[in-house]
């Protein structure tokens, strides 16, 4: 019986699967976190209405090159459903290819998923290994209470999970990311056989670009349009605008979306691992004050995220009013700490 199961862990990145499933690759791999702390460095929001989004503003494997991998492919659904008869030989093989696999699937076979035997919705699993024996595949994704987890599925349960997929529409729009399935393989020789450099003077840069909320959509437009993404908010400057969007549908006891207050926790405990990671590699002379500024600001944002699930819970106002306190002093120390930062940047000429 064939068995094989590639190495992952839990990503240093986790707020969505577009994350998550890739830096659940290259968080274990030491050639990989010169570019992860060099990268992720900015934020941007995108609010309508009661409709809220806050992500990274980055590159990933999905859009753009990557030099952390090789031979990325990404295969339209309906092509797959056209000249590959059996979907389990299918990701068997490219499991034994050493390819990762992110697909999108009908939750409604995925047994931890909320929607397991319940209701259909497609969305994104990740696969990176199988057993012939057990009949089942290692996948990992956003499971029970959406929290991020690896599990096993059967052989059954992916194949009826990816044929019945409910939306049967979804197919002639390729415009819907759901359509699509990722394979991603680790790069052994990098870029050229170049490997990626951390560069300190580059990370001072960015950090320079979200303390000035700059409009990152202008440093992409051979990709996009930047008038697409001109109205969204980049940077430090989402803070205000959190406090503005939490503060308003508070008031009316609205249960909102908790996922941009985690991903703003994320965001704020990868600066605690980049810091960490430049002192330990004596990658440039961090004065102890700024590691121990910016462990205060992950706190204070997992705090933040923690009193919004005790008032979601409760509908406690006092809650909401500590939450209120909370984000204003997260958004005022981390301005104090980035103009300090970025003092000492330009005093040893990073700026």
């Amino acid at each position: 019986m064939n068995k094989k199961v590639l190495p992952i862990q839990y990503p240093i990145v986790s707020n969505y699967p577009q994350h998550a499933y890739y830096f659940s690759i290259i968080s274990a791999n030491e050639n990989c976190l010169p570019w992860i702390y060099s990268n992720y460095l900015n934020m941007c929001l995108m609010q309508s209405g009661k409709d809220c989004f806050l992500d990274y503003y980055a590159q990933s494997p999905e859009h753009h090159f990557h030099p952390c991998f090789t031979d990325t492919q990404r295969i339209l659904r309906s092509t797959i459903l056209k000249f590959i008869p059996d979907i389990v030989e299918f990701l068997k093989e490219q499991v034994q290819q050493d390819n990762y696999i992110w697909l999108h699937v009908n939750e409604y076979y995925i047994p931890g998923s909320p929607a397991y035997q319940r209701f259909t919705f497609p969305h994104a699993i990740f696969i990176y290994g199988f057993d012939d024996n057990e009949r089942r595949f290692n996948i990992s994704g956003f499971l029970e209470n959406r929290k991020y987890k690896s599990t096993y599925v059967s052989y059954s349960d992916i194949e009826k999970s990816f044929y019945d997929f409910g939306k049967t529409h979804i197919d002639s729009d390729v415009t819907q990311h759901v359509n699509y399935m990722h394979l991603l393989k680790l790069h052994p020789k990098h870029h050229q056989g170049l490997s990626y450099q951390f560069d300190m003077k580059f990370v001072a840069e960015q950090i320079k670009e979200y303390y000035e909320s700059k409009n990152l959509s202008l440093n992409y437009q051979s990709f996009y349009s930047h008038k697409s993404y001109s109205e969204w908010t980049y940077g430090i400057d989402i803070l205000p605008k959190l406090i503005e969007y939490y503060s308003l549908h508070l008031e009316d006891s609205t249960q909102l979306d908790v996922r941009p207050l985690y991903t703003l926790y994320d965001y704020k405990k990868l600066m605690v691992s980049r810091i960490k990671y430049i002192e330990e590699n004596k990658l440039y002379d961090l004065n102890p004050v700024f590691s121990e500024g910016f462990k205060n600001i992950e706190n204070k944002s997992q705090n933040i995220l923690n009193l919004y699930m005790k008032y979601a819970l409760t509908q406690d106002k006092k809650c909401s009013q500590k939450l209120m306190i909370l984000f204003n002093e997260l958004y005022l120390n981390e301005q104090v700490l980035l103009e300090q930062l970025l003092n000492d940047f330009s005093k040893n000429s990073l700026l």
